[in-house]
């Protein structure tokens, strides 16, 4: 018997101490690994996937604002009816200009530069061209314009409302009071040119 085997040991082989402990760091750390992987993400579903109300409010102004650009800039050269061409006009400018604003403060606050094009596509609402475009053949575009365009402000007075409530900024809030205002004002003049009533 060789001295140097152990009890039923065959000659050419080796004890497994060694080998033992290497499997055991390897279980360790693969189970280590899980756990990290686990409570990551767990804290990522409780901390890291909170959404911000004022924030989400205020990219949806911004879509639909230049949403109601849109409609305004592809129809208003159907609008027959002068006080409703003059109102449009307005539109135009307070939009723009409120669109300027959202996205000055979506910037400073919150880093959001600009809004995807993804999302602009997404907000086009083939309901709206199709209804106009209806509404030109049937010769009543301008009853219908000025109602999509009530509907369109209401979509934006709501959102408006949702950012004032949950803005932390009292600038902020001061600037969406002022847009909030404009926006009332232009829905209430469209209002008064269709036979729907503005809210």
């Amino acid at each position: 018997m060789n001295p140097q085997l152990g009890f039923g040991q065959m000659p050419g082989t080796y004890p497994s101490y060694g080998n033992q402990n290497a499997n055991k760091k390897k279980m360790l750390i693969i189970f280590g690994a899980v756990i990290l992987i686990v409570l990551g993400t767990l804290a990522y579903l409780l901390f890291g996937n909170k959404s911000d109300p004022a924030k989400d409010a205020m990219v949806d102004l911004a879509i639909a604002q230049n949403e109601t650009l849109r409609v305004s800039d592809t129809y208003s050269k159907n609008i027959g009816d002068s006080k409703l061409r003059a109102y449009d006009a307005e539109l135009q400018a307070i939009e723009s200009s409120g669109n300027g604003q959202i996205m000055a403060v979506l910037s400073k606050t919150y880093g959001v530069k600009t809004i995807s094009s993804e999302a602009q596509k997404q907000a086009i609402d083939k309901k709206t061209d199709d209804l106009l475009t209806s509404a030109l053949k049937l010769n009543k575009f301008d009853d219908d314009y000025a109602s999509k365009i009530v509907e369109l402000l209401n979509a934006q007075l709501k959102l408006l409302q949702t950012a004032q409530s949950n803005v932390k900024s009292p600038q902020n809030r001061t600037t969406l009071a002022g847009l909030a205002t404009s926006v009332s004002d232009l829905r209430d003049r469209f209002g008064s040119v269709t036979s729907n009533p503005s809210d």
